[in-house]
């Protein structure tokens, strides 16, 4: 099954077995270190098994508000993802300085 987004567009492959990891991130300071250190995280979270989709954004709201949103096959795919060495050197102690809030959620609809 897949799933559909505003105006019936697909979402990536979501299914209803999907999780989605969003990640928030207030920050001020340089953009530069930022985006080198997320792309680091993006890149050691997308070659594990799972990985469908990832996303490293700023609001246009707040621009000190930033999100790493990932997308992944299952919650058990995620899980596994985190405990990998690549995952555990360049994505956690980025993830670590992210607020302090839920992270994982379950495409339902």
């Amino acid at each position: 099954m897949w799933v559909s987004g505003l105006g019936g567009e697909q979402l990536a492959n979501a299914t209803l077995e999907s999780m989605l990891a969003i990640v928030r991130f207030d920050t001020s300071g340089a953009e530069g270190p930022l985006l080198v250190r997320a792309e680091a995280a993006l890149s050691a979270l997308s070659r594990c098994p799972g990985f469908e989709r990832g996303w490293f954004a700023q609001s246009t709201d707040e621009p000190s508000v930033w999100t790493l949103t990932t997308l992944w096959r299952s919650v058990g795919a995620y899980r596994r993802a985190l405990s990998t060495y690549d995952v555990k050197i360049h994505a956690t102690p980025f993830m670590y300085e992210a607020r302090e809030e839920s992270t994982g959620f379950e495409v339902r609809i």
